[in-house]
């Protein structure tokens, strides 16, 4: 149970570093390793409010990977600089630097 809390409650941030974490299995060779989908946090800056609802964050997620949680400050919408998104990405795939929301 506590096993499963620590590799699904990521990403983990240890003195301003994130680190990944996997299931262990016998004779990993970390050289070997090859890392397909990383966890990031996602700040959406200058997010307007009317978009601080749980399912359009998530939809804002899955646009741009698979989405994990909402940060439960942003979920609170206690701060509203910007908000903050988990979301799972596909290292393979390009990147987003950006994606647009509402009206033009």
């Amino acid at each position: 149970m506590d096993c499963e809390k620590v590799l699904e409650g990521g990403p983990w941030l240890i003195h301003q570093h994130y680190i990944t974490l996997r299931q262990w299995t016998p004779n990993f060779k970390p050289s070997e390793a090859i890392t397909t989908h990383l966890k990031v946090w996602v700040d959406l800056l200058e997010l307007p409010m009317e978009y601080y609802d749980k399912e359009v964050l998530l939809r804002v997620g899955a646009a741009i990977g698979k989405p994990v949680k909402i940060h439960p400050i942003t979920e609170r919408r206690e701060r509203v600089r910007f908000a903050r998104l988990c979301v799972e990405i596909d290292l393979k795939s390009p990147f987003l630097s950006q994606i647009k929301i509402g009206q033009p």
